[in-house]
């Protein structure tokens, strides 16, 4: 194994532990709230979640994939990362402010928000949380041990305030305030560590090199966005046509098969800056590189959806304490999806990787289109049935469409 493949290996492992505490962490406080929390608490923190979800995604503004890229191509130029590095940051600056401004006039104006307006603004720590953590730094540099002992810690620590201050239903709001102290710490020490160990510092940057940091990231942005309203989207047009509660079941088997999908990205990721290069350079590597992750990922999934579809009743069972009807049948048909859902994240670092980043951003667009043409009319026809159905068919579509456009621009 040559250097490269080590270093990428090296960064998978890191990246899944990244990813593990990303998930595991509230896997092990999630059969504790559902049985603490009310079904429609829990629902309204789901909502929450998936709104906030929209400012973070704002605010990454595809630099995860973007400023990972240029970084990972300068690896040995400090000057140009500590531009990159300062550009990037002012611009997520920026995108916070507008955030905040946005969320204050959701809180203000729209009842639904206005409610319970301080779990809006409690779950938007996070956002902050995110824009300080420069983890597209640490990834362009390969070097994530720094980025996972830090997240590692951070959750750990909030999973242990978590069984400690939520201990009864009215204490729900706990939640997200532990949640985003939490993150905010190990994003502070993150911005130390980049400057003690790498001597990276911010410095004010001249509105050009802002700019092409806009420019550069924009169909990736995009491409995050048509992402983002067909995944959280979905939640909160669930919580639109139904209820809280409703949304609680959906978000409680939702959560469970995400958690397993997010268990594969550190793959791609740790490979994306690998790939990157080798398409430049040694394209016919490249292309072996990538048809050995599809085999692994393949057999993954497939294993996965079957487990997930027949073990189902236990689950939920291991998860929630019972084996409630709906939450079961929802799981089952989710488990389905298991069998496409890698195929979209994986192709969109891949056609990244190749410069084809408009043609994710197309894709991606007409998946949106699709999403809600199946969910409105299923959400209506059989609530949250409709929507584990409708995410079924979407994700169907979407890994063909991925696959056809794969082979129309990249293997020609």
């Amino acid at each position: 194994m040559d250097k490269d493949k080590k270093v990428v290996l090296k960064n998978t492992l890191y990246l899944t532990l990244l990813q593990g505490a990303g998930y595991v962490f509230p896997l092990i406080t999630l059969p504790y709230l559902i049985r603490i929390l009310d079904v429609d608490d829990f629902g309204l923190l789901a909502f929450a979640t998936a709104t906030v979800s929209y400012f973070l995604l704002i605010t990454d503004y595809g630099f995860n994939l973007s400023a990972t890229k240029e970084i990972s191509l300068n690896r040995n130029d400090k000057i140009k990362i500590e531009e990159i590095f300062s550009s990037v940051l002012t611009v997520k600056l920026l995108l916070l402010v507008i955030c905040f401004l946005i969320l204050s006039l959701l809180t203000a104006f729209i009842p639904k928000y206005s409610e319970n307006s301080l779990i809006y603004f409690f779950t938007f720590g996070t956002v902050l949380a995110q824009v300080l953590f420069p983890v597209w730094l640490f990834q362009g540099l390969e070097e994530m041990k720094y980025v996972t002992n830090l997240n590692v810690l951070s959750r750990a620590l909030s999973t242990i305030c978590i069984f400690i201050f939520v201990n009864k239903p009215e204490d729900f709001h706990y939640v997200p305030i532990i949640t985003s102290i939490g993150v905010t710490l190990s994003s502070v020490i993150s911005l130390y560590i980049a400057h003690s160990k790498f001597g990276i510092s911010y410095k004010l940057q001249g509105y050009k090199t802002i700019e092409e940091q806009f420019v550069t990231g924009w169909n990736i942005f995009l491409s995050r966005i048509y992402t983002n309203i067909y995944v959280n989207g979905n939640v909160l047009l669930l919580g639109f046509m139904t209820n809280n509660t409703i949304v609680g079941y959906y978000s409680i088997a939702d959560r469970i098969v995400q958690t397993l999908s997010a268990l594969f990205s550190p793959i791609y990721q740790a490979s994306f800056p690998y790939l990157s290069r080798l398409f430049t350079q040694k394209k016919s590597e490249f292309f072996i590189f990538l048809r050995k992750i599809n085999i692994g990922v393949g057999l993954l999934s497939v294993a996965s959806s079957l487990g997930f579809y027949f073990l189902s009743k236990q689950i939920i069972f291991l998860f929630s304490g019972d084996m409630n009807p709906e939450v079961v049948n929802i799981l089952k048909i989710l488990s389905i999806s298991l069998v496409f859902f890698q195929v979209g994240p994986l192709y969109t670092y891949v056609l990244i990787a190749a410069g084809k980043s408009e043609i994710v951003t197309h894709i991606l667009k007409v998946t949106v289109i699709v999403n809600f043409l199946l969910a409105i009319p299923l959400i209506h026809l059989f609530g949250a049935y409709g929507l584990a159905w409708s995410w079924v068919l979407m994700l169907a579509f979407h890994s063909v469409y991925f696959l056809l456009n794969y082979n129309r621009h990249v293997i020609k």
